[in-house]
C-alpha cells in the first residue's frame, strides 16, 4: 500500500498547504500579521526489492516568516514615536496657549502696562490715565491667569489620560499573561500557535505604544514583560501598576507602583504614550508654569513693594485691610526670609498736621515666634491708631481723632519696610494672589474711588511721581529673579524656549515617523503578505492536488490491470 500512502501524504500536503494559503489572504490587511508558511519534507525511503524507493511527503510544522530582531526594533521605535507624539502634541496647545504672535499675548499685555504708568508717571492725578493704568493692568492679571489656567488644564488632562493609559497598560499586561498560558499548552501538546504568537505580538507592540517595556523570551515560547524595575509580565502571571500623585517640593507629580504598593514607585518612565505624560507632568509642563509663576509671583511682589511705601492721588489712610493670613509668621507661605530685627515704619499724620513715625519690630527669621496677633498689638499701641485681628483673619489697621497714616519713608530712612511685610500681608497693594492664575488687581484698587489709590507719590511731599515712575521702569529693570533679563525679556524667554522645545520635538517626530515608515515597510518585505506570490503558490498546490488525484488514479487501474491478469 506504499504508493497510496504517498498519494495520501500527498493530498494531505497540498490541502494543508492550501489552507495556510488562504489564511494568508484572509490576513493581508490584518495589522501585525506574519505570513505563514508550510514547511514540507520528504518521507525516509524503504528498500524494496533492494532499492530505496521514497515514501511521500511529511507535513512538519507551520513556520511564521519573521525577522526578530526586526520587530523588536519596531516595537522600540513605537515607543518613542508614542512619546514624542503625546509631547508634542500638548507642546502644540500649550504654544497656541501662549499665542505670542496675535496681539493680544501677554508680552503686548505686559508692554501696554508699563507703558500707562509711564503716561501716568507724566501727570499723577489725572483720572483718565489713572483709569487707563487699572484697564492695561486688568488686561495683564486676565492674560496671567488665562495661562496659568491653561497650564493647569493641560495638567488636569494629562492626569486623565494617566488614569486611562494605566487601566489600558493593566489589561492588555493580563491579555499577553493569557496568551502566554495558551502558547505554552500548545506548544506542550505538539501544536504550532502561531496565530496565538501573531496575537500576543501585536498586543506587545500595542503595549509598547503605551509605555516602555522591555521584553524577554522563555524557552517554550512565552515572554516575560518588565516596566522600568517592575514585573509587568512573567509567564502566565500579571502584576497590575497604579498611578501616584507624590508631593514634589511645591509641585505634584506623577510616579508609578505596583498596586497596593506605598513604598515602592518609580518617578521616570521613558517611552510610550504613558512615558510622554510623565515627562510633560513631571518635567516639560511644570517647569512652564513654574517660569510663569515667577513672572505672576515675582512682579506682584516688587510692584507692590514700592506700592506698599507710597501714596496716590488721593493721599494718606484713614484705614488699611490687609489679605487673611495665618496668624503665626512661621506659617507664612513663602516665608519671609528675613531676620529677627526686621522693620515697618508707620508715619501718622494727627488732625493738627503734626508728624510721627513708629517703628514696627518684626522677627522674620526662620525661628521667629510673632504673629499677626502680636504686630497688631505693637500698630495698636502707636499713638491714633487702632489695629486688630478681624473674624476672617485680616489686619484691621485704622486711624483715629481726624489722624491719617501712611508707610512713606522719612529721610534720612530710605525704605519703610526692610522685608517686604507690608507687600507679603496685602496692606496698599495693587497687585494679589498667589501664581500666575490667582493674580488679580486688589479690590482696594479696582474698586470705587480705587483709582486714586494707584501710588504715584514715594516722598512726603506727597507731589512727586517717584513711586509711579519707579514701577514704570520696573518692566525694563533686569533682576537675578529673572535670571539676567528684564520681566517682559524673562517672559519672552519662557514663549522662545517653548518655540525651540517644539522645533526639537518636531525633527525628532520627523526622524522617527521616518525610521518607522523604514522599519515597516522592511517588515512587510519580510513578513507581509504578497497577493501575487500567495496566487502562484496557491496555482502551485492546486497541481500538487490534481497530480496526486491523477497519481492515485494510475495507481488504482495499474493494481486493477494486475488482478485481472492474476485472476
Amino acid at each position: 500500500m506504499g504508493s497510496y500512502d504517498i498519494g495520501i501524504s500527498g493530498f494531505n500536503a497540498a490541502q494543508r498547504a492550501l489552507d495556510i494559503i488562504g489564511n494568508n489572504i484572509a490576513n493581508a490587511a490584518t495589522e501585525g500579521y506574519h505570513r505563514q508558511e508550510i514547511d514540507l519534507k520528504s518521507k525516509n525511503e524503504v528498500l524494496i526489492g533492494g532499492f530505496p524507493v521514497g515514501q511521500g511527503v511529511n507535513f512538519a510544522r507551520v513556520v511564521r516568516v519573521i525577522d526578530h530582531l526586526l520587530d523588536n526594533e519596531i516595537v522600540n521605535q513605537e515607543s518613542s514615536f508614542s512619546q514624542i507624539s503625546k509631547e508634542l502634541d500638548t507642546l502644540k496647545v500649550m504654544e497656541n496657549a501662549f499665542g505670542e504672535l496675535s496681539t493680544s499675548g501677554l508680552s503686548r499685555a505686559m508692554d501696554n502696562f508699563y507703558d500707562t504708568l509711564h503716561y501716568l508717571s507724566s501727570d499723577p492725578n489725572d483720572a483718565n490715565l489713572q483709569h487707563a493704568v487699572v484697564t492695561s493692568a486688568e488686561s495683564l492679571t486676565y492674560q496671567f491667569r488665562s495661562l496659568g489656567g491653561v497650564l493647569n488644564g493641560i495638567q488636569d488632562s494629562i492626569h486623565a489620560d494617566a488614569v486611562k493609559t494605566v487601566e489600558r497598560i493593566n489589561l492588555i499586561a493580563s491579555q499577553i499573561s493569557e496568551l502566554n498560558g495558551e502558547v505554552s499548552s500548545a506548544i506542550a501538546r505538539g501544536m504550532d500557535p502561531v496565530n496565538t504568537l501573531d496575537h500576543r505580538d501585536q498586543l506587545v507592540t500595542q503595549l509598547s505604544r503605551l509605555t516602555g517595556v522591555t521584553v524577554f523570551k522563555r524557552e517554550n515560547d512565552s515572554i516575560d514583560i518588565s516596566l522600568g524595575n517592575f514585573s509587568l509580565v512573567s509567564g502566565s502571571t500579571y502584576s497590575n501598576m497604579q498611578l501616584n500623585l507624590v508631593g514634589n517640593g511645591d509641585s505634584i507629580d506623577f510616579s508609578l507602583s505596583p498596586a497596593g504598593s506605598t513604598t515602592v514607585s518609580i518617578s521616570s518612565i521613558s517611552g510610550g504614550q504613558l512615558g510622554g505624560l510623565f515627562s510633560l507632568r513631571n518635567d516639560i509642563v511644570k517647569d512652564v508654569q513654574s517660569q510663569l509663576d515667577n513672572v505672576a509671583t515675582t512682579m506682584m511682589t516688587d510692584i507692590n513693594k514700592i506700592h506698599t511705601q507710597a501714596v496716590g492721588s488721593s493721599g494718606s489712610f484713614t484705614t488699611l485691610t490687609s489679605q487673611m493670613m495665618p496668624d503665626a509668621l512661621s506659617d507664612f507661605s513663602p516665608a519671609l526670609g528675613g531676620t529677627a530685627a526686621e522693620e515697618v515704619i508707620i508715619r501718622v499724620t494727627d488732625s493738627g498736621g503734626g508728624v510721627t513715625t513708629t517703628v514696627i519690630n518684626i522677627d522674620a527669621s526662620a525661628t521667629t515666634t510673632d504673629t499677626m496677633t502680636s504686630i497688631a498689638a505693637q500698630f495698636d499701641a502707636v499713638a491714633n491708631i487702632s489695629s486688630s485681628i478681624d473674624s476672617a483673619g485680616k489686619m484691621v489697621i485704622t486711624a483715629t481723632g481726624g489722624a491719617q497714616f501712611d508707610f512713606i519713608p522719612v529721610s534720612p530712612v530710605t525704605t519703610s519696610d526692610t522685608i517686604g511685610f507690608l507687600a507679603a500681608v496685602g496692606l496698599n497693594t495693587f497687585f494679589s494672589g498667589t501664581n500666575a492664575e490667582t493674580m488679580t488687581i486688589t479690590s482696594f484698587i479696582s474698586g470705587s474711588g480705587g483709582i486714586g489709590r494707584i501710588a504715584s507719590s514715594g516722598t512726603t511731599s506727597m507731589e512727586d511721581n517717584e513711586a509711579i515712575l519707579e514701577m514704570a521702569k520696573y518692566g525694563d529693570t533686569i533682576s537675578s529673579n529673572f535670571g539676567g533679563y528684564t520681566p517682559k525679556g524673562y517672559y519672552r524667554q519662557i514663549a522662545t524656549s517653548l518655540g525651540s522645545t517644539i522645533s526639537a520635538s518636531q525633527l525628532r517626530y520627523d526622524n522617527t515617523n521616518s525610521i518607522l515608515r523604514s522599519l515597516n515597510q522592511r517588515r512587510d518585505e519580510i513578513s507581509g503578505v504578497d497577493m501575487n506570490n500567495e496566487a502562484s503558490k496557491m496555482l502551485l498546490f492546486e497541481r500538487m492536488f490534481q497530480g496526486m488525484a491523477k497519481y492515485i488514479n494510475i495507481v488504482t487501474r495499474t493494481i486493477d490491470t494486475v488482478m485481472t491478469i492474476v485472476n
